[in-house]
Formats: C-alpha cells, sequence, structure tokens
C-alpha cells in the first residue's frame, strides 16, 4: 500500500465515499509539497509518527471540504474528532 492508498483508506475508514477520499488526497498534495513527493512511495517506508504527520491536516482538510460541500454528510462528525492516528 502506498502513502497515498493509506490516506484514501483513513477517510475512507473515517466514512467518506471511495471517490470523494480520493479527490480529497488529490486536493491535499496540490497543498502540501513533502507529501506530495512522497504520496506514492511505499507507507512501510515511514514510522506510523511520519504518516500522522500527513494524516492529521489531512483529516482536518477532508472536514473543510465535506462542510462546504456535503454539510449533512454522515461522516462529518468523524473528521472533527481529534482522535489518534492508527
Amino acid at each position: 500500500m502506498t502513502v497515498r492508498e493509506k490516506c484514501e483508506k483513513y477517510l475512507y475508514d473515517c466514512g467518506m465515499w471511495e471517490k470523494d477520499a480520493a479527490s480529497i488526497v488529490v486536493i491535499y498534495a496540490a497543498e502540501d509539497d513533502d507529501f506530495r513527493q512522497r504520496q506514492d512511495e511505499p507507507e512501510i517506508a515511514y514510522p506510523l509518527a511520519m504518516i500522522a504527520v500527513w494524516l492529521i491536516p489531512l483529516k482536518r482538510r477532508a472536514a473543510e471540504w465535506t462542510r462546504a460541500n456535503q454539510p449533512q454528510a454522515w461522516w462529518l462528525p468523524n473528521l472533527e474528532t481529534e482522535t489518534p492516528v492508527s
């Protein structure tokens, strides 16, 4: 699994539709140079703490996108809570 796929799965596990999760990761990659450069590398190349450096702001970005585009989405509360990354 690549870093990008791990991030998409994380958003999917929060309840987002797969296509929306993939769209958010594309948006986030355009905003974060470090993530963009490493998104196609295997996730096992990085410790969980490094993955969390990307997942935490990605989750916030997904919450912003959901509030703007799908404010009634049932998964929004899952994105707004500060939970540990696993």
